[in-house]
């Protein structure tokens, strides 16, 4: 087995719970010093067997120098499972597609969304039973295997015979007292709150013949995470709900917060070593709490945890 140090078990541990992951992302989790991430990465990535590799999405002219995106690859799984001594059927990783450009920000808030839950389970002794993410599957399309299940989206949602829909993310956590919470999650860029809306209407659908919450096994009724990148466009999206007749008594189901805007002097270094001296502003997460900062249609503020 490949000598490896601390630092590098849990870079290959992160990206087995997220998939995906920025350097940023990375240096921000406050676990290890950045030269130590660095160090890691490159010693992981060198050689002829890579255990971890990127997509390089390269300069756009809107952003500059774009993030890589890092990955664990097959060998890279394979050395996790040895080192945790686990089968590897039950690690992480890509197996098929690499993402797109266009899809990058919207995978990588859900990704922060992730940390920022997972960050608070464990600075609050709490449990995260399971993320997951629109962008993970099971099945497969195999046309030899008529038997074997088709591939679809791990979030898929049944809502009647022939309906059903993909949020962003389901996740569940159990508190410290042993409460337990389901929640569906929606990211949310643009302003237009009529489609945004119509969207919503699945998940209204969805809580009260309560298909999550039976698909889950969950005795309580799912709650909803609305994320807007645009204060503009959440308060009109609430000004929709609160409107809307179909909506009512539902209030508590619903919980809306921004995104929070951070100014980066310069991006980290790239897993190669390389700097990239370019000033952009990115919206995060990871820079506010996660239980707190919500509200509901009405405006009124809540807590996610009691």
């Amino acid at each position: 087995m490949k000598k490896i140090k601390e630092s590098e078990v849990s870079i290959l541990e992160w990206l087995h719970d997220y998939r995906f992951l920025t350097v940023r992302q990375m240096v921000k989790m406050g676990v290890y010093a950045q030269h130590t991430i660095y160090k890691g990465l490159q010693n992981l990535h060198r050689g002829g067997r890579k255990y971890i590799d990127w997509v390089d999405f390269g300069t756009r002219p809107e952003r500059g120098r774009i993030d890589r995106l890092l990955y664990l690859t097959k060998h890279g799984a394979e050395l996790l499972a040895e080192v945790l001594q686990l089968p590897i059927n039950e690690i992480s990783y890509p197996k098929g597609t690499v993402p797109r450009y266009k899809d990058l920000t919207h995978r990588m808030q859900t990704v922060d969304l992730h940390i920022m839950a997972r960050t608070y389970c464990q600075a609050y002794n709490a449990e995260i039973e399971f993320f997951n993410a629109y962008f993970e599957h099971q099945g497969g399309n195999n046309s030899k295997r008529p038997d074997y299940p088709k591939r679809k989206a791990l979030n898929t949602v049944p809502i009647s015979k022939d309906k059903a829909f993909i949020p962003d993310c389901i996740f569940k956590i159990r508190t410290a007292n042993g409460k337990q919470y389901l929640f569906t999650a929606e990211i949310y860029r643009n302003h237009n709150t009529k489609r945004t809306h119509n969207q919503l209407d699945n998940h209204l659908e969805a809580i009260g013949n309560k298909s999550i919450s039976k698909l889950y096994n969950f005795p309580h009724s799912v709650q909803v995470l609305i994320l807007c990148e645009k204060a503009g466009a959440m308060k009109a999206l609430q000004k929709r709900l609160a409107s809307d007749p179909a909506y009512k008594h539902t209030e508590q189901y619903f919980l809306f917060r921004t995104f929070d805007p951070v100014t980066v002097a310069s991006q980290p270094k790239d897993p190669d070593g390389t700097t990239k001296h370019t000033k952009i502003k990115i919206k995060t997460l990871l820079d506010g709490g996660f239980s707190k900062g919500w509200q509901t249609y009405t405006g009124k503020k809540m807590v996610l945890f009691r």
